[in-house]
């Protein structure tokens, strides 16, 4: 199955804050896939497995940023993965993960299986094993509806930089399988990139599901400011503005969305201003 077969595209419009989101803000799900695994019923042996998975998650997750778990057995056995951004702190990922947990019942109630993104974490469980195997089918796109005056010199760099940054992911000495980083395009602008795997992936499956997504950017994100390809086994951004990708402004959904549901309110995304604006 290609890349293409399930992808969602989602435009945004970046709306500059002259002032940083704060910690206590709560943010809303980027996207959630409730997937057609079958459902639950109240009361049984496999929703009291979920409700034990997504407590051990949660509460396992924010010490490394990644922990994976499977709880029970057939049939009612079910196993779960969170991943938080690799630039996260603890009470940063303890945040999203325990929103992410709220939100995942409320948003795909009973469903057996189901995905949920963050800016800053991802929660996904299921009734089939996934792990340790890349996942290309689940994935969508978001980007900057604004555009570049002159998105040449940014195509020519794009590659490089995010070619360095896969390598850099993929023999991360921390383990984390993660990597940002930035450079100069054109002598005036610079160029932002992150990349980030689950854990769970192999150094070689990480380095194929990274370029692929990559790959993925000409078709969502030409001639854009910035864009995202985010799925369930990795993502990417890249931001063409001169602001770098670890500090915090307010991005606002205007439309979207997959069978009419659209992706409304706001979001986090990465951008560093100062006094002057973006830097």
């Amino acid at each position: 199955m290609s890349i293409m077969d399930f992808i969602f595209q989602v435009p945004l419009l970046l709306i500059i804050s002259l002032s940083l989101v704060t910690t206590t803000t709560r943010a809303d799900p980027l996207y959630q896939i409730c997937q057609n695994y079958g459902k639950y019923t109240t009361n049984s042996t496999y929703q009291t497995n979920l409700n034990n998975l997504l407590r051990s998650l949660s509460s396992n997750g924010p010490t490394t940023g990644f922990f994976t778990a499977t709880q029970g057995n057939p049939p009612d056995q079910i196993n779960g993965l969170v991943l938080c951004r690799g630039d996260t702190d603890v009470t940063a990922c303890t945040s999203c993960l325990n929103n992410a947990v709220y939100d995942i019942a409320q948003l795909c109630p009973y469903q057996k299986s189901a995905i949920i993104w963050y800016d800053d974490c991802l929660l996904r469980y299921s009734n089939l094993r996934f792990f340790n195997s890349s996942d290309e089918s689940h994935v969508f796109y978001m980007w900057n509806v604004k555009n570049m005056s002159d998105p040449t010199p940014f195509f020519k760099t794009l590659n490089g930089l995010m070619g360095s940054l896969v390598n850099r992911a993929v023999n991360d000495t921390s383990a984390k399988m993660f990597a940002t980083g930035d450079v100069v395009v054109n002598g005036v602008q610079r160029l932002y990139g992150l990349v980030q795997c689950t854990r769970d992936l192999s150094r070689d499956l990480c380095g194929d599901c990274l370029r692929d997504t990559i790959g993925e950017i000409p078709t969502c994100c030409a001639g854009k400011i910035g864009g995202r390809v985010v799925g369930a086994s990795c993502n990417i951004r890249d931001v063409g503005l001169s602001c770098p990708i670890h500090h915090r402004g307010v991005v606002e959904s205007v439309g979207g969305g997959v069978d009419g549901e659209g992706l409304e309110g706001e979001v986090e995304v990465d951008l560093e201003l100062d006094s002057g604006g973006l830097k």
